[in-house]
C-alpha cells in the first residue's frame, strides 16, 4: 500500500497543450490543461514562427510572451507533439510538401535556446483531394524547474490543421 502511494505521488503533474479548430471551453479544477490555436485560419504566421497557444481550460504554467510551457518542477518528463496535416486547395498537380518542426528549450541556467527534438514529415498534395496525415513524436527528457518548452515551425506551417504538444512528469 505504501509503494502504491509513492508511485501515485510520482505521477502528479500532467500538462496537455492542444491547437485545433475547435472553440475554447471553460472547464475549471481539472488535472488536464489545454491550450488552443486555430492554425487552419489565416494567422499571419509563416515558416520560422513559434506556434502561439491560447489557454483553453485549466490552470497552466504557460508563458504567453515566449509561447512556451514552463516546467513546474525538476524531473523526467515525457514530451510529445502531434500534428494533423493537410494540403491547401491551391495545388495544380500532385506534389510533395514537407513539414519540419522543432521542440526548443530555453532556461536561465543554460542561457540560450537549444533544439531538443526535430521532426520531419512529407505530405502528398493532389488537386481535389483532401487527405489528412498525422505526425506524432514523443521522448523522455530530464527537465529542470523553470525551463521553457516551445514549438517552432521551420517549414510547412500552412500544412498544419490541428496540433498539440505537452509534457507530463514521470
Amino acid at each position: 500500500a505504501e509503494t502504491e502511494k509513492i508511485h501515485l505521488r510520482k505521477i502528479r503533474i500532467f500538462i496537455v497543450i492542444i491547437a485545433s479548430e475547435k472553440k475554447s471551453q471553460d472547464v475549471s479544477d481539472s488535472v488536464t490543461h489545454r491550450l488552443i490555436s486555430s492554425l487552419a485560419e489565416s494567422t499571419g504566421k509563416t515558416n520560422g514562427s513559434y506556434i502561439t497557444w491560447t489557454p483553453m481550460w485549466g490552470k497552466m504554467n504557460y508563458d504567453k510572451e515566449k509561447n512556451a510551457i514552463v516546467i513546474p518542477t525538476t524531473g523526467i518528463y515525457f514530451i510529445y507533439l502531434r500534428f494533423t496535416l493537410s494540403c491547401d486547395d491551391d495545388v495544380e498537380k500532385a506534389e510533395f510538401r514537407k513539414l519540419h518542426i522543432q521542440l526548443q528549450r530555453w532556461s536561465e541556467a543554460y542561457g540560450r535556446v537549444t533544439t531538443e527534438l526535430d521532426a520531419w514529415e512529407s505530405v502528398k498534395c493532389q488537386k481535389e483531394s483532401k487527405d489528412y496525415q498525422t505526425l506524432f513524436v514523443g521522448q523522455l527528457f530530464d527537465r529542470l524547474e523553470g525551463e521553457f518548452l516551445s514549438v517552432k515551425v521551420i517549414d510547412g506551417y500552412n500544412l498544419i490543421k490541428t496540433s498539440f504538444f505537452g509534457a507530463f512528469l514521470q
